[in-house]
């Protein structure tokens, strides 16, 4: 396990599987962002699937996982998500805002 990040700051890996993926990529994907997740300690990963039946081809991890599902998210919404997640807390950390707001206006709310 490898500490890269100093203090409290951990990164986030986001991967967004494809709407064609197979049932075996999406599995593949999975596990290795949890492997990536492990591996960079601390580190949290978002894997966003395109419906239902996507998420349901996961394997179950539920001490470690957590499914959240959405149609499309606010700005006001994204915000909520990541305080609730504890995804880059900006409570008077300007990077943590300027990384939380990066990730907002590349990927969208």
């Amino acid at each position: 396990v490898y500490e890269l990040y100093p203090g409290d700051q951990k990164p986030v890996f986001v991967v967004e599987i494809a709407t064609t993926a197979s049932e075996d990529t999406i599995r593949t994907e999975a596990q290795e962002l949890k492997e990536l997740c492990t591996a960079v300690k601390g580190a949290h990963g978002i894997l966003v699937v395109s419906d239902a039946n996507a998420a349901g081809k996961l394997n179950q991890d539920e001490g470690r996982q957590r499914f959240v599902w959405v149609d499309v998210f606010s700005e006001e919404e994204t915000q909520v998500l990541f305080n609730n997640l504890d995804v880059l807390v900006t409570d008077g950390d300007a990077e943590a805002a300027a990384l939380r707001r990066k990730i907002i206006d590349e990927i969208g709310p």
